[in-house]
């Protein structure tokens, strides 16, 4: 059902001018703005579509996220919906609605300059008077990317309606890492949005000068860098991550580090840095041993099984919304083991696609479930080469230890003159037997908070008179005010994100007539037909074949309404729930009610459900007939779809709370109009009897009369008539102002056709009954003798 929105209220218009630091630059490219966690620009964020859009131009400041990803080389290239601003430029960002429009905290209006803050940017003349000074004299904010909010009311930008605080401004940025190979500097999964080669965030992070440490490229093995980077892009492991100066750089590096699980130290061999991952690409054959005749091994200990993890769950970013997400991974010997789960949680905030997070999640159940051995060794200075990170094989007899692949942890290669060099020792995993995981099926659950699509399902039409007292509109004023009528309608979106719409048509003002808001409702349920609804008095329907009632939480009850089809007033029909039987789950429904006739339904046939009250409708004052345009506009938890959008339907009007309503349980001949066949088979009839059942449309609105109901006093000047057309619709006779409920027809008026259709009206004042009963009659003209057969000698041309 739906409800009648409020009254009109003030709304208020927020506007600031604001220049917004972003991050340290010059960045690579604005992927998005959200205001309030809301797409501001380019106002939607996919990564598996495939439209185009944007300008593949490479000098553009604007191109389309395929042509971006494109130029960073390496990697999958996908499509998709998002354009990325690639230099400095004003954008355009008009979401009036993006905070629910008006009726809510309206949205965001303006432009918005982005300054990716390159080395010779300088500020736009606009932003420089906010300074009172020129561009020339202005800081250019050179290595500072930033965006500046202006150009709505009074030159500065609207930031929301009827609250009078600022909401929160985010950026979406990227940012290749400088230093190495910039085709190799970042890493894209399909179907996700681009992240930095691991190896070269290290890098940069320990060279840069301006924030990072500062070290000369020449203390660096940079093959070892490359080499890293190299592997780290085939395994498609990617990272993205913000560091600020809250936080050391050197902390940040080790975050780096933990996520890929690699090394950095100074090679004793070359004085250089250099940078190992922890992987295991080794060949243990090759491998040193280390046995009591070259080193003293102490502190020997392998875990209990007690001392092990056998659940982890990992920690992801989704990039989608930037909101954490977690997989988790179980050793279930292990739990079978202790009898329990022993669970340990991994932050690996970096990480920002669900297969790599699924990759990382197996590496660690490996090693945090299996009691691995450990120890201490004091080398000779046979080890004095030993690097972090090298793998080396144990041999321990007194322990029973043969040919176990320990990874070399800290190493401490002791002052000028020792003898010995320490090192710290783990079983590798890696020479483990490795189980296979595969990454977690998606819930299937959608975010209802999502951009608001035009309304999927709309039906406009002329209320009846009964549905206008029930409604709660004076009756009477209607009457003396004809043609006045009341438009109602029903809209319904299929979507838990959307949960009312605004309703535009014409409104007029001191500016004439215009397409103006007339409100907010409530969707009206709706089902499909599952299956065939015949032509018939009284259906006996299935709960199936009613269909799942979309925005409705209960089964339907007695005295609901149902209004069916998608047509003209002319061509719909009103049906009553009457009965529910629950053990059957069927229901019972009064077909052809009020001022319409039953007719059978096919297959996705509409079902509007609707009480007593006839829920939405439109009580400005029009006329019929008459043409008038409308639009919805659905409302989601994210904003309003904007009137341009938004498709228009036009409803023409008829004067239906006016008109008699149709003769009902109409017979001819005592054959009704629901026979099998479709007709009445009628030979060489003297006359042709027919009768009907009165209705009056100011009885019903308190009692609905079903279609087999008997007669009623009609209104007053209230008569029936009888149209007769041939079967190429031709009139061949009308009857007027007959009274009573019965009349005999003449057969003479077929005027030798073998075929007609008759149909039943009501008329008073000159107006005719919305629909009429039809029936079609075939008079039997046989041929060679009575029983020879009804067909061959038959005059019909059939």
């Amino acid at each position: 059902m739906g409800s009648k929105g409020g009254s009109k209220y003030r709304v208020v218009d927020y506007y600031m001018g604001v220049h917004y630091g972003i991050c340290a630059g010059p960045v690579d490219a604005l992927l998005g703005v959200y205001i309030k966690e809301r797409d501001a620009w380019p106002g939607k964020t996919k990564y598996d579509d495939d439209s185009d859009q944007g300008n593949s131009n490479d000098n553009a400041p604007i191109v389309s996220f395929k042509d971006f990803i494109a130029s960073l080389g390496g990697g999958n290239t996908p499509t998709a919906t998002s354009s990325v601003a690639v230099a400095e430029v004003v954008l355009d960002i008009n979401r009036p609605d993006l905070f629910g429009g008006d009726k809510k905290e309206g949205g965001v209006v303006g432009k918005m300059r982005y300054l990716p803050g390159g080395p010779g940017q300088v500020l736009p003349t606009e932003l420089a008077a906010k300074l009172k000074t020129i561009p020339s004299k202005a800081p250019g904010y050179r290595g500072v990317a930033s965006a500046w909010f202006y150009g709505a009311g009074k030159n500065s930008f609207m930031w929301c309606q009827n609250n009078p605080y600022l909401p929160p401004a985010w950026f979406t940025v990227f940012r290749r890492p400088k230093g190495l190979t910039q085709s190799k500097a970042t890493v894209q999964r399909l179907n996700y949005p681009p992240d930095a080669n691991p190896a070269h965030m290290i890098y940069e992070c320990m060279t840069n000068t301006d924030w990072g440490m500062g070290s000369p490229a020449t203390l660096f093995n940079v093959a070892s860098f490359e080499a890293c980077g190299d592997k780290l892009l085939a395994e498609k492991f990617g990272l993205s991550m913000l560091w600020n100066d809250q936080a050391t750089i050197e902390d940040f590096v080790k975050e780096i580090v933990d996520h890929v699980q690699a090394t950095v130290f100074i090679n004793p061999r070359t004085g250089l840095w250099e940078m190992k991952l922890i992987r295991g690409d080794y060949d243990v054959n090759t491998l040193r041993t280390l046995t009591p005749d070259n080193c003293d091994l102490t502190n020997r200990q392998r875990k209990a099984w007690a001392e092990t993890i056998n659940e982890v769950v990992v920690t992801w970013t989704n990039p989608t919304n930037e909101k954490e997400e977690t997989v988790t991974f179980q050793d279930i010997a292990n739990i079978s083991m202790q009898g329990g789960v022993v669970s340990d949680g991994r932050n690996y905030y970096g990480i920002r696609n669900k297969e790599l997070a699924t990759e990382v999640g197996a590496r660690d159940i490996r090693s945090a479930s299996y009691p691995l051995f450990s120890a201490e060794a004091e080398c000779d200075r046979e080890g004095w080469d030993l690097l972090p990170g090298d793998c080396i094989k144990v041999t321990w007899p007194e322990d029973g230890i043969e040919n176990v692949v320990c990874r070399i942890g800290k190493v401490d290669y002791g002052r000028p003159g020792d003898m010995t060099v320490k090192v710290s020792l783990v079983e590798d995993i890696f020479s483990l037997e490795k189980a296979a995981y595969t990454a977690p099926p998606t819930t299937g659950w959608q975010n209802p908070d999502r951009d608001p699509e035009p309304m999927a399902y709309r039906q406009y039409f002329t209320m009846p008179y009964p549905a206008m007292v029930a409604a709660g509109l004076d009756p009477l004023a209607a009457e003396g005010n004809y043609p006045r009528v009341v438009p109602g309608f029903f809209g319904q979106q299929n979507d838990p994100g959307t949960y009312n719409f605004d309703l535009y048509g014409p409104v007029t003002n001191g500016a004439g007539t215009v397409i103006g808001s007339l409100g907010t409702f409530l969707q009206t349920n709706l089902s499909i037909l599952a299956a065939p609804m015949a032509k018939e008095a009284v259906t006996t329907i299935s709960k199936a074949n009613l269909g799942t009632i979309w925005g409705q939480a209960d089964d339907p009850i007695i005295g609901d309404l149902i209004y069916i089809g998608t047509g003209t007033d002319a061509q719909c029909e009103i049906a009553m729930i009457t009965g529910l039987n629950n053990s059957t789950q069927t229901y019972t429904l009064r077909r052809g009610c009020f001022d319409t006739v039953p007719r059978a339904w096919p297959v996705n046939t509409r079902l509007w459900h609707v009480n007593d009250t006839w829920g939405a409708y439109d009580d400005t004052e029009r006329l019929a007939p008459a043409a008038i345009p409308y639009k919805m506009t659905p409302r989601t938890t994210k904003s309003v779809l904007p009137l341009s959008a938004a498709p228009q339907d036009t409803l023409n009007t008829v004067p239906r709370p006016y008109l008699p309503f149709r003769p009902a349980n109409v017979k001819v001949d005592g054959v009704d109009i629901f026979s099998a066949t479709g007709k009445v088979y009628l030979a060489t009839p003297a006359s042709i009897p027919i009768t009907w059942a009165n209705r009056n449309r100011l009885m019903e609105d308190t009692v609905v009369k079903s279609w087999t109901d008997g007669n009623v006093t009609p209104e007053d000047g209230q008569l029936t008539g009888l149209r007769l057309r041939s079967d190429t619709g031709v009139v061949l006779t009308t009857i007027n102002d007959l009274p009573g409920t019965s009349y005999n027809l003449d057969p003479g008026v077929f005027g030798g056709e073998p075929f007609a259709y008759l149909e039943l009206f009501s008329k008073r004042d000159g107006l005719e009954s919305l629909q009429n009963a039809i029936i079609q009659i075939e008079l039997r003209l046989y041929g060679y003798g009575y029983s020879y057969g009804e067909d061959y000698g038959e005059n019909d041309g059939y």
